[in-house]
């Protein structure tokens, strides 16, 4: 696989914010999982990425409103239930 250092890639879930609930308790091997978890991972672009920082989805939403529902979808890993009229 190739990367590109021009295409910032994104913890969906802030790995810092999975730190603070519970992600400590993890193994080694399950935290590097969690790390690498291609559901968990997104293409974005610098300044959302860092203004995200370890914010979670109450704190933290893409200043993209038509990516919002699609975004907490994806923190979800279900959008069932979501409203996203």
């Amino acid at each position: 696989m190739t990367t590109s250092p021009l295409v910032p890639i994104e913890h969906v879930v802030a790995l810092g914010d999975s730190w603070q609930k519970g992600a400590q308790q993890l193994s080694a091997t399950e935290r590097l999982d969690l790390a690498n978890d291609p559901l968990n991972l997104i293409a974005t672009t610098q300044a959302p990425n860092s203004a995200k920082s370890d914010s979670d989805a109450a704190s933290w939403l893409p200043p993209n409103k038509a990516f919002r529902c699609a975004y907490v979808a994806v923190r979800s890993r279900s959008n069932a239930g979501t409203d996203c009229g």
